[in-house]
């Protein structure tokens, strides 16, 4: 077992000045931890004080903690296996170190294989604990990496397995965004060992028989690249590395390839002393050697938001064998390995979350913190969504991270929620686009809006970042909301009328104090989630009329028709317009988004002109929402007959290839599927790609879909889509 004094030395190693109130702190905590933990035995046998001590010294040894964090470690577990207070841990070792023990504990009680509702409850709590000092995840980290260290001595399999799949849905995530690239890869080889065996052991067997074939291309290839260097003049330390059992296996699944099909599985690194010479090296290489296409990352200039920084690249390099080149320098190299937290953060004296790099932590714990289902709670905490990023930028240059398959309505709520709420398209590299569209790296992205637009559930299903999700659902449930306060409203008017009382709002005060409501806004809302019936209130306000008899109101879903329809309310007997009342109603469909059958369609009055149709998610459609709801009113295609139209007019965009006899092809297709062209415009135009954006006749929604496939099937056109 290692001792004080080896642990002094440790520190000392990276804080020479180490006075002497420090050391004799660290030494307390050592001996106190010692003798708190005296008698108790790990799964392995060995003395329990040898986890603590272990997870010290890798704090110190591999993350240059600092003394308060060092003694955090050697303490962790004094709280919940020996009794000790935290004001125990305060009055001896300060309050800094008792606040890092307090968030310890909190973690470790913390039961992630639960039921479901508990679960997401801790999973909330976990997100939430490590967030507020960042000491608190590195420390808890380490604590994880020396515990499956010693999996293979729990007896149990099914309790090895729960704790593998924890550390690598939960942890290794954690680890991967906080830049731990060693701790991190030490973690997945151990858990994939677990959870995956034979997997596991047939990767480790093709490994092993690759070294006893005598196939050592490492030392050849590195001797070749050490000349290069050296012929160039440029000083690096060249490495040849052999990639994990883990990593292996994801790119034989991700890439649904078999292990002697990997041609890199030797990786090479250059370390060299500064940016310079990393661009230096990388011209080399790519003078030199063939370079492989779409292989190329520059993470030095646009870092990943674990603050990673290298050059990637591949090449059919020494030996004419494919290999897979990093270049980077040291300090790149050693927060890489460690992590950006551990070597920075410390030395510029910070260690909360209020910095920018910790804006990722800060995101998942403001969306967990406003949602109460164990469905939300778990899927906003799934940490793996934070890893692989694209990084796309605003007009002014400003760079935003976001995750792969981000759209373009991800970008504009990264931007601002009020932005995202009302944007209606973007412009992707000076193409105009609309909301689905889904981002690459490299892109400029202008957001365009409408104070018109709103957001609707479907947006929920297309957006992938937490910010954008939780935006949305706010926005939805706030809606909600004032629709169940119209309700509510509605219903005690309707309950006033029914017993034949003036309505008045003056009236209803008293309600405030009765129900303990700020407003009548939250009157009517208890009304509305029928908490009270509207004849509750009013028989409060008069208790004379009970005996009198009532009829029933209507349902939320036949108000909100009612309500939108109010204009026909007369004209029908069922619950929707139908195609009787429509009859001698001048009906016309909107240019504006060219609604065809099985759209969503809703109509708008227009004095003396009729009526005219509109998809239901059409901005002029929000605009009446907002300004004229009593003139809108809902329609289906069942009303079909009424409409006296054999064809709908709707727009397409076209992307094709910016070359001759591209619009021939879309109009020669078009031409064969009988569709007539109303109108035809250049919506944007490069050197490479041109859009289209064309007004077209069809007869129904599977003659448009006919198009629109036969247009796809052409080799000068990219997309087609129905212009929104």
């Amino acid at each position: 077992m290692r001792t004080k004094a080896d642990l002094i030395a440790t520190v000392k190693k990276y804080i020479p000045e180490l006075k002497n109130s420090e050391r004799s702190r660290l030494e307390l905590a050592y001996t106190f931890a010692q003798e708190k933990h005296a008698g108790q035995k790990r799964a392995s046998g060995e003395d329990y004080f040898t986890h603590p001590l272990e997870v010290a010294f890798i704090a110190a040894e591999q993350y240059e903690l600092d003394v308060d964090s060092i003694i955090a470690a050697l303490l962790h577990d004094v709280v919940e296996d020996t009794g000790t207070s935290i004001k125990t841990i305060e009055n001896l070792f300060g309050e800094s170190v008792a606040e890092l023990v307090t968030g310890l504990t909190k973690l470790r009680s913390l039961k992630l294989n639960s039921k479901k509702s508990e679960k997401a409850e801790n999973y909330r709590n976990f997100v939430i604990s490590v967030s507020k000092d960042i000491r608190v995840l590195i420390i808890k980290l380490i604590d994880r990496l020396h515990n499956i260290r010693t999996l293979q001595f729990h007896k149990a399999p099914e309790k090895r397995q729960r704790i593998a799949l924890e550390t690598l849905t939960i942890y290794v995530p954690l680890a991967e965004r906080m830049g731990m690239e060693n701790l991190k890869k030490q973690m997945e080889d151990v858990c994939f060992r677990e959870l995956y065996p034979q997997e596991y052991h047939y990767i480790e067997e093709k490994l092993e028989k690759l070294k006893q074939s005598g196939t050592n291309l490492v030392d050849p290839i590195v001797d070749e690249l050490s000349d290069l260097t050296t012929r160039h003049k440029i000083k690096a330390q060249i490495y040849g590395r052999e990639k994990s059992p883990y990593s292996i296996w994801k790119k034989m699944n991700n890439k649904n390839i078999t292990f002697d099909e990997i041609f890199d599985i030797i990786a090479f690194r250059f370390i060299v002393d500064d940016i310079q010479d990393c661009y230096k090296i990388l011209g080399m290489i790519h003078s030199t050697y063939k370079m492989i296409p779409n292989r190329f990352k520059d993470y030095i200039s646009t870092p990943k938001p674990n603050k990673y920084q290298s050059l990637h690249t591949s090449v059919i390099g020494p030996l004419n064998k494919r290999i897979e080149i990093q270049i980077r320098t040291k300090e790149m190299d050693k927060v890489a390995q460690f992590g950006y937290a551990a070597h920075w953060l410390y030395k510029q004296g910070k260690t909360d979350t209020t910095s920018r790099d910790f804006d990722w932590l800060r995101n998942m714990v403001n969306a967990i913190q406003h949602v109460s289902s164990p469905e939300e709670i778990e899927e906003n905490t799934k940490l793996s969504s934070f890893i692989d990023s694209i990084f796309c930028f605003t007009p002014k240059g400003d760079l935003i991270a976001l995750p792969m398959g981000a759209t373009a309505l991800d970008f504009a709520y990264e931007i601002h929620s009020n932005i995202g709420n009302h944007c209606v398209g973007a412009k992707i590299n000076k193409v105009i686009k609309n909301i689905r569209t889904r981002l690459k790296t490299g892109d400029m992205v202008e957001i365009l809006t409408s104070k018109t637009q709103i957001p609707t559930p479907e947006w929920e299903r297309f957006v992938v970042t937490l910010k954008a999700k939780q935006a949305i659902r706010h926005f939805l449930k706030q809606q909600k909301k004032q629709q169940t306060i119209i309700y509510g409203k509605h219903l005690l008017q309707t309950a006033f009328e029914t017993y034949k009382q003036d309505f008045n709002e003056k009236k209803l005060m008293p309600l405030l104090d009765k129900y303990s409501a700020t407003s009548l806004d939250d009157i009517y809302l208890l009304i509305g989630v029928k908490e009270y019936t509207a004849e509750h209130m009013l028989f409060t306000l008069y208790p004379e009329l009970r005996n009198i008899e009532k009829k029933q109101p209507l349902d939320p879903t036949t108000f909100f028709n009612t309500l939108t329809r109010s204009s026909f309310a007369q004209a029908k007997e069922k619950e929707r317009v139908t195609s009787s009342a429509l009859a001698n109603i001048p009906v016309h469909f909107a240019k504006c988004c060219c609604p065809v059958p099985n759209d969503e369609i809703i109509g708008i009055i227009h004095t003396g002109k009729g009526i005219t149709i509109h998809k239901k998610d059409c901005n002029t459609v929000a605009k009446y929402q907002a300004t004229t709801p009593e003139k809108l009113f809902d329609l289906n295609w069942e009303d079909y007959s009424s409409f006296n139209t054999s064809s709908f007019r709707t727009k397409i965009s076209v992307l094709a290839n910016s070359a001759a006899g591209s619009l021939n092809e879309i109009t020669s297709v078009l031409a064969k599927e009988n569709a007539n062209i109303e109108d035809i415009r250049v919506a944007s135009k490069t050197d490479e790609f041109v859009e289209f954006i064309l007004i077209i006749d069809v007869t129904d929604i599977n003659h448009l879909n006919n198009i629109i496939t036969n247009l796809k099937n052409s080799k000068m056109i990219n997309t087609v889509l129905k212009y929104n």
